[in-house]
């Protein structure tokens, strides 16, 4: 029986295929991907603007 190693790219090497779609890849060309990365940094924001108010608001 073969152990397999899940172990990071330390260990384990990329192959051709996978080289040649990591060159290709179209990096912020996903109008999906952005848009949720957009309204999480916008929750994100708004998040820490309830949490900062509130940790002044408490120290007065």
């Amino acid at each position: 029986m073969d152990i397999l190693n899940f172990r990071s790219g330390t260990v384990t090497q990329p192959t051709d295929r996978m080289r040649e779609a990591t060159a290709s890849a179209v990096v912020g060309g996903d109008p999906t991907v952005n848009e949720l990365d957009e309204s999480s940094v916008r929750r994100a924001v708004e998040i820490m603007g309830e949490i900062l108010e509130s940790c002044e608001v408490g120290n007065r």
